[in-house]
């Protein structure tokens, strides 16, 4: 199904990420509509507001983080990953611009978090996922969703 077809009206606004290692782009749905946005290099903020939102602090405040974010040629997968699930698990300086968030009182807060490693080879490609607020939760490794193979029994990251 292509991105075009889907009702996003159905859902609650979004952002989805779509892409390879050639192109990205984001997926913007709410009740105006779809919007598909070409992701450029860089470090971008992916938040439950437009990419990049500039009004947003907290999308500031992860634009920042990510900046700042070195990877190390050396380090595998799933160290990368951990890595990345770590600095997702950050409640920033105040409430507004916390990357993990726990607002109970509003039943509003981090569900899940998703780190997608995109490689030129699809087959290099990884996917863990952690269900849960990334300071409470457990990186799994879930490549064979993305993949042709089986899904194997969970293995935490």
């Amino acid at each position: 199904m292509s991105a075009e077809r889907i009702d996003v009206t159905a859902f609650n606004p979004f952002v989805l990420f779509v892409g390879d290692a050639k192109d990205a782009f984001a997926l913007h749905g709410g009740a105006d509509g779809s919007c598909l946005e070409r992701i450029v290099d860089g470090a971008h903020a992916m938040t439950n507001w437009d990419l990049d939102a500039t009004s947003e602090p907290k999308a500031a405040y992860a634009r920042e983080k990510a900046r700042g974010f070195r990877i190390d040629a050396h380090e595998t997968a799933e160290e990368l990953g951990s890595r990345l699930h770590t600095l997702l698990a950050d409640h920033g300086s105040t409430p507004d611009d916390a990357l993990c968030v726990h607002r109970p009182q509003t039943a509003y807060g981090t569900r899940s978090t998703s780190i997608a490693l995109v490689a030129l080879q699809p087959s290099d490609t990884r996917l863990f996922h952690a269900e849960g607020p990334a300071c409470a939760s457990t990186l799994v490794d879930v490549s064979a969703l993305i993949r042709d193979e089986p899904t194997p029994q969970a293995s935490n990251v």
